[in-house]
């Protein structure tokens, strides 16, 4: 459920309120068979324990591709918003990573 919700909140820019005030989603996560939390404290907490876990994750892969003398490269892409804004995304890439590389996102 966790990560439906985030990635919800994060692609398609859905509120994490509006976990707890819309019927329609709260009735599709119920058919699926997660029970959502009515609290947006509650939901926030959950996705913000997924980004936790998720950079601790990615920390202990690299550190054990470290470890093992393994190669991998960083690419780094930066990007300047309409609004003068700047974001720079992090790439790592490696063989042996399931989908050859990770996003680490943008900052």
């Amino acid at each position: 459920m966790e990560i439906r919700v985030a990635r919800m909140a994060a692609l398609d820019g859905i509120p994490l309120s509006k976990f707890c005030t819309s019927v329609d989603l709260r009735h599709v996560f119920k058919k699926s068979g997660y029970d959502l939390p009515k609290s947006p404290t509650t939901i926030t907490k959950i996705v913000l324990e997924l980004c936790d876990n998720t950079k601790k994750t990615l920390i202990n892969l690299l550190k054990e591709m470290k470890s093992k003398n393994e190669r991998f490269t960083m690419t780094l892409d930066e990007w300047t918003s309409t609004r003068n804004k700047r974001y720079m995304n992090i790439n790592i890439h490696n063989k042996d990573l399931p989908t050859k590389y990770k996003n680490l996102g943008l900052v």
